[in-house]
């Protein structure tokens, strides 16, 4: 009976603490009420409830009110912003930035980040510029990556590759490719093993960077003399001068032209190509086909496979002696591309003042250490990604080669008309990499014809547009 009333009295107890220390559900008397949309995963969710209480603990006159969308996100925010029912703060990826920060639907953060003195320098700079559109800033990066190699030592070792996976040229690449894609014997039988996997889309793109070319070139009208000036993506406007005539940019128009069909990235189509015939079969779609290739990864027979630290973060616990690897060097430099996920303020918000101070704590120190400890994606402040938050001792890897990488991740702007080229290319890179033999397949000379002719025609029409909505 006495230990029945003890059990009771604490369950008693801890009932009311559990009470006590619930997070509340819904603003209270004074606070004001921010809804923030992020796409829904079991990190996510866990994540971004702990910074968000954290965030209201600092500022008890907001309450934070989580949106985790299931689904296709993008295709959710673009509904929700049509319909002037969006989130006061939502993410937002540089894929998707341009295309809702020039309809409008993003907020301009520019006065509030002077009125602030906000310190924007503090991140890295691609991604600072991933949200900038039309020389306005309409969001904060939070975490970036970049494709990089994860390697298989063993097999190196066993293949007598003495390449470092660091600094390699594509011909010592390849060298280390011929050596790696041979039969060898996997638990008493003799199997087929590969050097690596087939490139897709924004692999390929890549390598024609690597090789010397571009896909879309960035273009500055000058003001004074009308000439048009060949620009790097991430360059300012006001950091540069005119070709002909010296002037400042700054206050440029910008423009693009498409520059696919060049030799140096017809050169980089073909590596790709070249590059086929040490990967796995392929399959029928690309989830399929990644998970096919982290197998072999896992078993033995595939000697390297693209990842960053999420995927580094899958073979953690598997008997797999890896390490991290760059893309190889080729006529045109040593490049891979840089994707960031960031967020940014609904234009419409009720709250901008409110909005923005979660803006910045989401995307400031204390959210980027719950980042760097789950350890998927590298954090957008370099202080936290060069730090012991991110650089762990208890993995098997450096995390200092992810964030060293920075330095060969090349920022692409996505226009508004990227995500059609990008479609396009998928389309025609499918034809590029059929069997040999096979009657529809192209090649990389006809590719680079090919894409060409889509994106005249996809500049043209948007072009016309834009004529179109300025003479209304």
């Amino acid at each position: 009976m006495r230990f029945a009333l003890i059990g009771t009295i604490v369950v008693i107890c801890l009932g009311a603490y559990l009470v006590a220390t619930s997070p509340v559900e819904q603003a209270g008397p004074g606070q004001v009420e921010l809804r923030f949309a992020f796409p829904a995963s079991v990190h996510s969710l866990s994540g971004y409830t702990r910074i968000a209480r954290r965030f209201m603990e600092l500022n008890p006159d907001i309450y934070v009110k989580l949106e985790p969308v299931v689904g296709d996100f993008r295709r959710a925010a673009q509904r929700d912003l049509i319909a002037n029912i969006a989130a006061d703060v939502m993410m937002s990826d540089d894929d998707d930035m341009s295309v809702f920060a020039r309809d409008g639907h993003y907020l301009n953060l520019d006065p509030l980040i002077r009125q602030d003195n906000f310190d924007v320098n503090a991140y890295y700079r691609q991604g600072i510029e991933s949200f900038r559109w039309d020389d306005k800033q309409y969001g904060l990066p939070s975490v970036w990556g970049c494709s990089l190699i994860l390697y298989n030592k063993d097999l190196f070792a066993e293949a007598g590759v003495t390449a470092d996976p660091l600094t390699w040229t594509w011909q010592e690449f390849t060298d280390a490719l011929d050596k790696l894609s041979k039969p060898r014997v996997r638990n008493g039988r003799t199997v087929q093993c590969f050097g690596y996997i087939r490139d897709n889309q924004a692999h390929t793109m890549c390598h024609i960077w690597q090789s010397g070319g571009t896909i879309m070139q960035r273009q500055l009208a000058c003001p004074s003399c009308g000439a048009k000036t060949d620009v790097a993506d991430i360059a300012r406007p006001a950091d540069v001068t005119c070709h002909q005539c010296g002037q400042a940019l700054a206050g440029a128009k910008e423009s693009y032209v498409g520059r696919i069909n060049t030799p140096e990235a017809i050169r980089g189509v073909q590596f790709v190509v070249d590059l086929m015939k040490y990967a796995p079969r392929q399959q029928a779609n690309n989830l399929s086909e990644q998970s096919m290739n982290r197998e072999l990864f896992a078993t033995g027979r595939l000697a390297m496979i693209r990842g960053g630290p999420f995927i580094a973060a899958q073979f953690k616990d598997t008997n797999v002696n890896f390490d991290v690897g760059y893309y190889p060097a080729g006529p045109g430099g040593r490049w891979t591309r840089f994707y960031c996920d960031g967020f940014a303020i609904w234009a419409k918000t009720p709250h901008p003042q409110e909005a923005w101070r979660l803006l910045k704590f989401i995307c400031g120190p204390q959210a980027m250490r719950v980042h760097a400890k789950d350890g998927s994606s590298i954090p957008s402040l370099k202080a936290i990604a060069e730090s012991e938050y991110f650089n762990r001792p208890d993995t098997p890897w450096d995390e200092m080669k992810f964030v060293r990488a920075i330095d060969h991740a090349r920022f692409m702007r996505k226009t508004p008309e990227w995500d059609e080229v990008s479609q396009k290319m998928t389309s025609y890179l499918d034809l590029v990499m059929m069997d040999a033999g096979a009657s529809a397949r192209i090649s990389p000379e006809e590719f680079g014809q090919s894409v060409q002719q889509e994106i005249d025609k996809i500049l043209a029409r948007a072009a016309r547009q834009e004529a179109a909505e300025a003479a209304r």
